[in-house]
């Protein structure tokens, strides 16, 4: 292989490495870097993957934990074993409640990845995840609005044609 063969080489793999959007620290990472949610209805939920990465050479117990919203926060897997280089796909819904607060909200999850065979004070790496949403007052269903429509044009051809009879 020449020497500018290798080059190009050596730069399309930082290309393809800067594009993938992933934390990490020690021993742990996850993909993607922020989990949006986008625009929630109050009442209703969402769904958003997660892969936790153990960037180590050795087996890590992950830990991960929601800091922030922990109780409308559901983890599909809170703590597991990753082997070295092994990845992990876990769920991550959030249920916003009917009477949750309207507006933008921000928080984390918190993804701890302990040595398997530590013994001591258990210190780990950890990385942080950012999450966005922001909630809005459940609109009425399109199905009631048009009951109410034709209510009301029922309403207003009634009372018409109750006032030509009179007359």
């Amino acid at each position: 292989m020449n020497k500018k063969a290798v080059i190009l080489a050596a730069i399309a793999l930082l290309v393809i490495a800067t594009h993938v959007q992933t934390a990490s620290a020690l021993g742990v990472g996850a993909s993607p870097d922020i989990i949006d949610y986008g625009v929630l209805d109050a009442g209703d939920g969402s769904a958003k993957s997660l892969y936790v990465i153990n960037t180590g050479s050795e087996v890590e117990k992950i830990v991960v934990v929601a800091e922030t919203f922990e109780d409308i926060t559901e983890l599909s897997a809170s703590e597991f074993a990753l082997n070295p280089k092994e990845s992990r796909l876990i769920n991550v819904t959030m249920a916003i409640p009917s009477d949750f607060e309207v507006g933008d909200h921000s928080g984390s999850l918190l993804i701890t990845g302990f040595p398997g065979a530590s013994t001591g004070l258990g210190i780990g790496a950890s990385v942080r995840i950012p999450v966005e949403f922001s909630v809005e007052e459940k609109s009425p269903p399109l199905m009631a609005i048009g009951i109410a429509i034709i209510g009301c044009v029922c309403v207003m051809i009634i009372l018409l044609t109750y006032i030509r009879r009179l007359k």
